[in-house]
């Protein structure tokens, strides 16, 4: 999964991006927490793949794992 998320200086204005595409992993994030199943974000989005959504959820995991987030304002 590794070289997938990259951040996007030149387009994206430093954001982390699915590689080659203009594909927000935050936008993705959003999406599969408002319920969206990953058929769907992959119709939405067409230039990514499963591998993408795959590499996105692990991604997310190793930063929940870095520490603690206070979530006092959610």
């Amino acid at each position: 999964m590794k070289g997938r998320i990259v951040i996007d200086n030149a387009n994206c204005r430093g954001k982390l991006v699915i590689k080659g595409t203009g594909v927000l992993v935050s936008s993705v994030i959003a999406d599969l927490a408002l319920g969206l199943s990953k058929d769907c974000i992959l119709s939405k989005y067409p230039e990514i793949s499963p591998e993408d959504i795959h590499a996105i959820l692990a991604f997310a995991g190793e930063i929940n794992q870095l520490g603690t987030f206070p979530i006092g304002n959610l």
